[in-house]
């Protein structure tokens, strides 16, 4: 479960270089990354929450939630299904909780500058929103969570040196890979999430999240995403 990407077979290494992987599933990664952050503006992307928490500074989307806020979420306009995702991300407070929100249905509002509870606005619908953590150390950052599905799914498999990979206060490497149900995640190189069978929806938007509780703040650059299509 403890593995670092550098581990790749030499034959993998091959195809990833002339940027065309066959997977297991039988699915085909193209070889183009496209940015999903322009870094100057929110084009793109919309507020499920608390009007005016995200924010771009130099480069970087920053989300700051006070205490007593709504449950906030940056999501795309574009919706996804199979896809291979990398960022970087800081996690800049002592509390609070984030993720990064995969096939997710957050509802745009109407008014952007109104607020509107997510949790309330879809209360009664049968949803499941995976996501993948990201929190203060010793949090699981970089596990595997299903919101209103189940909850944690690999949890019990965290160990010490897992724990440890989160550089606390410092930008730190997350890869998300989804293609059918198996859920892939790298944090700073390392494997910390590789689970399959458990029901997802088909596809949704990315969102990045801020969870209502304590005041918080988090940033996120360098954000690309490639889809995986379907032989």
């Amino acid at each position: 479960m403890f593995r670092k990407l550098s581990g790749l077979s030499r034959y993998y290494r091959v195809l990833l270089t002339v940027g065309l992987v066959t997977t297991a599933a039988g699915c085909t990664i193209g070889p183009r990354w496209e940015p999903l952050f322009d870094g100057k503006t929110l084009n793109g992307w919309y507020i499920c929450g608390q009007p005016g928490t995200w924010q771009v500074e130099d480069g970087i989307l920053v989300g700051r939630l006070k205490k007593g806020d709504f449950h906030t979420f940056l999501t795309t306009e574009r919706k996804f299904s199979n896809f291979e995702l990398k960022l970087k991300m800081r996690y800049d407070s002592q509390e609070g909780n984030s993720g990064i929100f995969f096939r997710s249905d957050f509802p745009k509002p109407a008014d952007e500058n109104q607020p509107i509870d997510p949790i309330k606005k879809l209360k009664g619908r049968k949803l499941v929103w995976p996501q993948i953590e990201f929190a203060p150390p010793g949090s699981h950052t970089g596990g595997f969570y299903i919101a209103g599905g189940g909850g944690w799914v690999n949890k019990d498999k965290f160990t010490d040196q897992m724990q440890k990979l989160h550089k606390f206060h410092q930008w730190n490497d997350l890869r998300i890979k989804v293609a059918g149900d198996h859920v892939l995640s790298y944090l700073n190189g390392v494997v910390v999430t590789d689970e399959a069978g458990n029901p997802l929806p088909k596809e949704g938007s990315i969102a990045l999240q801020l969870h209502s509780g304590p005041s918080m703040t988090v940033s996120f650059k360098d954000i690309y995403i490639r889809v995986i299509q379907n032989k």
